[in-house]
């Protein structure tokens, strides 16, 4: 169900958000809309421990007049404070026709061992590098180091240009700069593109000795390359030609590589390690439902696949790709229904120990696609309001459950997974030190509501918590409006969306104060957004 929904001023693209992760284990993101307006979401915990979201208009320094932004993207270049580099590609037009394009680089200077996240101090601390070219896709990556036998990692900015080139950009720490350095010798599988590169993706694996880099181009040309990264020499370069432009590619594996310490059990100061699932195999901390299931052999291996959203053609997954390349092809079915695919996000968000993968389209929809073991099968789709640009799953609200981050033209999407359904999956996986399943704690949790505050084991598919609407109004700061809990119905092919109209120009100036929250009736709310549960299709 959608918890939370923030309108932006003007739309963004695809690329345009960007998540931030603190090493408290606490995450937020970043929206740029074209016309200069950034925003920064979080949640905070109120005195009476509900959680509010809290929307920040940031004023990024150094970006000129009547500029459009075309990208955003963000590190952290530290594990255990806040360091953080957050990157802005923007492009004004002339009245004589050219086009000034830069690259502004923000970050703190002269933090310490105990640094937090203070984005208003980054954002009036840029290094700005101008660029001849248009740019594309800004991402960052790995750049590994080998010294005397001692290795090392620096993160590194790459952005794809109209010249059909990718762009390195190093720091020089010395004078707080960044300068361009030629990609050649540091990324051999990059030097040469067919045309314009509009989605890059690496990946390292075998304890980063092995390095796989994709490229998504403009021509319907996916590069796939793999790199042996201790001697930096490509071990093999392939070509797979689509039909059209290819708006994203992904690296991804069918299960977790790692499982991490949760983010709410981080920032509570708890600690503990991380462990990859081979050692968790035989424990008894890995669902019934993952070790039973009937699969290929390779499924629970962690293979590299890669999935290409195609513009014009089905999306298509291609399989093991580092032993493999494109050999093994996947077709998704009814990928090409809805216009074009601009987004892909691979998560489990069915709680099976599966990754799924989510395709948002032009055509207002979200799509779920699941491996059966021989082929991906669409099992479930969701409308939307607007179309999709993005498509992100991570914990935003902290309590330990990832939240569903949708993109569209008009705002941004916050949707939860139902409460009830939570519940009943961590109780059933609740085990003690034996391995033993404690199926009494359910009747301990319903009978003594005193443990366990609203607790519902069976809580209907048709309710739903209620959602906060952010209204953002330039006279204001922004408002609030808290609806009545709202029904939600099954999708079927038929449902038709009302679509949501475009707000007026708005801006936000300050975060939300309890003295923004008003109860409204639902006659008075305007622009609610859709409220569709995903469909579960038999296939």
């Amino acid at each position: 169900s959608e918890a939370h929904y923030v309108m932006l001023p003007t739309q963004g693209n695809i690329y345009s958000l960007a998540i931030l992760n603190l090493s408290s284990g606490i995450n937020k993101f970043i929206v740029a809309s074209l016309k200069k307006k950034i925003f920064l979401l979080e949640y905070s915990e109120t005195s009476e421990g509900a959680l509010k979201p809290n929307v920040k208009e940031i004023s990024f320094s150094y970006i000129p007049s009547g500029a459009e932004i075309i990208g955003v993207d963000a590190f952290n270049k530290s594990d255990t404070y806040d360091d953080f580099q957050i990157g802005l590609v923007t492009a004004k037009g002339n009245t004589d026709g050219s086009c000034e394009t830069y690259l502004n680089i923000y970050s703190e200077q002269d933090i310490d061992n105990n640094n937090k996240l203070n984005i208003d101090n980054i954002a009036q601390n840029c290094s700005m590098v101008e660029l001849s070219f248009i740019p594309y896709h800004l991402t960052h990556t790995y750049l590994l180091h080998h010294v005397d036998g001692s290795d090392s990692k620096e993160i590194v900015w790459l952005l794809s240009g109209s010249d059909y080139k990718i762009h390195l950009f190093i720091e020089d720490r010395q004078n707080h700069s960044y300068t361009e350095t030629d990609v050649t010798e540091l990324f051999p599988e990059l030097t040469v593109l067919p045309s314009c590169g509009l989605w890059i993706d690496i990946r390292y694996s075998k304890n980063f000795t092995r390095r796989v880099s994709v490229v998504g181009c403009e021509c319907g040309t996916v590069q796939l390359s793999l790199v042996d990264a201790e001697t930096n020499t490509v071990i093999f370069n392939q070509f797979s030609i689509l039909d059209g432009p290819i708006t994203q590619v992904k690296l991804f594996s069918l299960t977790a590589e790692d499982i991490h310490l949760p983010g709410f059990l981080k920032s509570s100061g708890f600690e503990g390690e991380s462990c990859s699932p081979d050692g968790l195999k035989n424990g008894s901390f890995i669902p019934d439902a993952l070790k039973n299931r009937s699969c290929s052999p390779d499924a629970l291996k962690n293979n590299l696949h890669l999935v290409a959203c195609n513009a014009l053609a089905p999306t298509v997954v291609f399989m093991n790709v580092e032993k493999q390349g494109f050999l093994e092809r996947h077709e998704l079915d009814e990928s090409d229904h809805y216009d074009v695919n601009l987004s892909a996000c691979v998560a489990d968000i069915d709680f099976d120990g599966r990754h799924e993968i989510l395709l948002g389209t032009y055509g207002k929809k979200v799509l779920m696609y699941s491996w059966s073991g021989q082929k991906w099968e669409l099992t479930g789709q969701r409308n939307t309001a607007n179309s999709v640009q993005s498509v992100h799953y991570i914990d935003v609200t902290n309590d330990g459950v990832n939240e569903l981050i949708i993109q569209t033209p008009s705002g941004v999407h916050i949707l939860q997974h139902q409460q009830g359904e939570v519940n009943k999956v961590f109780i059933s996986r609740l085990k003690n030190d034996e391995g033993t399943e404690i199926s009494s704690l359910i009747e301990v949790l319903v009978e003594d509501t005193s443990l366990v505050e609203n607790f519902s084991v069976d809580m209907p598919k048709e309710s739903s918590p209620d959602r906060v609407v952010t209204r953002l109004s330039p006279q204001t700061g922004g408002e609030v409006y808290k609806s009545p809990p709202t029904i939600v119905r099954d999708l079927t092919l038929e449902t038709s969306v009302v679509s949501e109209p475009l707000p007026d120009t708005i801006e936000v100036q300050n975060p939300l104060s309890d003295s923004d929250i008003s109860q409204k009736p639902m006659s008075e709310i305007e622009d609610y957004p859709c409220e569709e549960a995903f469909e579960q299709t038999e296939n």
